[in-house]
Parts: structure tokens; C-alpha cells; sequence
């Protein structure tokens, strides 16, 4: 497996009850998000878009544009 230069991770923090003010306060989760900092990236930051590539230059769905 080749790895992806473009390739990364943040961490997002996720709350269950958020939207249900009042509900039963659960611990907050961290959420690992991929996404790809290529200029022709189909998943850019904070798009909420699935990146399914897992960081392999094999599976990556842009790689003609590398």
C-alpha cells in the first residue's frame, strides 16, 4: 500500500444529546474525519463528503490528477 501525501485527519468532537436540550448529558466522542488537501480533492476539510481512499494511492478516486 502506497501512501497519499494528501491525506489527512482531524479530530472532531461530537456530542449525542446536542440537539435535545435538557436529555441526559452523555460524554462528548472523538471522531476521527478524513479528508484530502489536494486542489482537485473530491473531500476537502469541513465538507462532511466521505473520503473512502484510507490514505491508499490505489483506491484514490482523483489519482489521474496526481
Amino acid at each position: 500500500m502506497t501512501k497519499c501525501q494528501f491525506y489527512r485527519t482531524e479530530f472532531k468532537i461530537e456530542r449525542a444529546n446536542a440537539h435535545f436540550p435538557g436529555a441526559k448529558e452523555f460524554a462528548p466522542k472523538r471522531v476521527a474525519v478524513p479528508f484530502c488537501v489536494h486542489a482537485a480533492s473530491i473531500a476537502p476539510k469541513a465538507s462532511g463528503k466521505p473520503l473512502n481512499c484510507g490514505g491508499d494511492l490505489a483506491k484514490c478516486p482523483i489519482a489521474d490528477k496526481l
